[in-house]
């Protein structure tokens, strides 16, 4: 069975909201132009160290096994958790935070352009191939409409034509005359 300890240590806390998203929604994908003050600068906080360690016995191995001693550690993970239990940034309100027992390193920027430049050049060019994809999808929905459109004006003058065709016959068929009735018929006199 696996070995449980923790300790209360002395460590920071660094605002975990991701730098692609604004504060209103996940999906907008906007870089913020301004990073949290707690992003940049760590600040100290009181941890709970959690350390679980599991030995080779615990993983299986024959602790009889000659010349192998099967209890010592083969791995173990450590969590940190806040100790007051806030895990929200106290600076922009973000609910999760990061934690470490070392302050967020901090690099020398060597290029005279923003450190996330690239990533926002990437993203306006994935808004802008999404907008096209877009547009395309609308052009391509207006014309099969057209289209459709089309084939029902198609079929309308159809039975139009049909309708004509058949109005002629009907006509041809009654004596000729499109303006005359048919002459009635004498009837058969009775016979007394």
């Amino acid at each position: 069975m696996a070995r449980v300890t923790t300790r209360e240590v002395s460590g920071f806390k660094t605002c975990g909201r991701p730098r692609v998203v604004d504060s209103a929604s996940w999906a907008d994908d906007v870089v913020l132009t301004d990073d949290c003050a707690h992003y940049i600068e760590s600040q100290p906080c009181e941890l709970i160290e959690e350390t679980v360690e599991w030995t080779f016995v615990d993983n299986g191995a024959d602790p009889a096994t000659p010349g192998f001693d099967a209890h010592k550690v083969e791995r173990s993970t450590t969590h940190l958790k806040p100790a007051d239990g806030n895990r929200a940034c106290d600076a922009c309100g973000f609910e999760e935070s990061n934690f470490s027992l070392t302050p967020r390193m901090r690099y020398m920027s060597r290029s005279e352009q923003s450190q996330d430049e690239l990533r926002r050049r990437s993203m306006q060019a994935d808004r802008r191939q999404a907008e096209q994809v877009s547009a395309a999808e609308r052009q391509a929905a207006a014309l099969e409409a057209l289209a459709r459109q089309g084939e029902e004006n198609g079929r309308v003058a159809q039975l139009e034509r049909e309708l004509a065709e058949l109005r002629e016959l009907l006509a041809a068929q009654a004596n000729g005359h499109d303006d005359e009735p048919a002459p009635a018929r004498p009837r058969p006199k009775a016979k007394v």
